[in-house]
């Protein structure tokens, strides 16, 4: 593998990791946590990980797009109307089946970013935040949306930590 695919690949995968050891070791009862509000919406910690699953499943979709030269999301689409719409059809998910959603969005990642072409990494497509990504923009981004919203988690369920270790 190229050397410059293997650390976009180390990165995204670095992140996975680390951040499992956070989402894969939630307890029950700080499942429904509140993380923090937005537009109205309460986001506890099972919507900020669906949210994220569904985040991480659209992600190849959008990449394939940008890679053929076709808009990677409609000229219209609304981010917050997504996300919300998104963690509503989970709701009925437990917090282990999000997260093994989360887990096949990760494998289906590192799939897509196999079969990239180091060429390609270049090209540009606009993200869902709105911004305009390069190839391999998308797949930093997924991995420090990923992060951030871990830290997110952690923070609501360890909130006296100050993060020192």
């Amino acid at each position: 593998m190229n050397e410059r695919l293997q650390t976009l690949l180390d990165h995204v995968n670095l992140a996975h990791r680390e951040t499992w050891e956070v989402l894969a070791h939630v307890k029950p009862e700080d499942q429904d946590r509140h993380v923090y509000s937005t537009e109205g919406v309460e986001w506890k910690v099972r919507d900020v990980l669906a949210h994220m699953a569904d985040a991480e499943r659209g992600l190849p979709g959008q990449i394939r797009r940008l890679l053929v030269g076709k808009p990677t999301i409609p000229d219209d689409f609304d981010l917050n109307r997504w996300n919300r719409g998104a963690v509503r059809k989970r709701a009925s998910q437990t917090y282990s089946e999000i997260l093994a959603d989360l887990d096949r969005a990760h494998l289906e990642t590192v799939s897509a970013l196999a079969a990239v072409d180091v060429a390609d990494l270049d090209r540009v497509g606009r993200h869902p935040s709105g911004k305009m990504l390069t190839a391999e923009g998308y797949f930093r981004r997924m991995a420090d949306h990923r992060r951030e919203h871990t830290a997110d988690i952690s923070k609501a369920i360890h909130p006296s930590d100050t993060g020192a270790g």
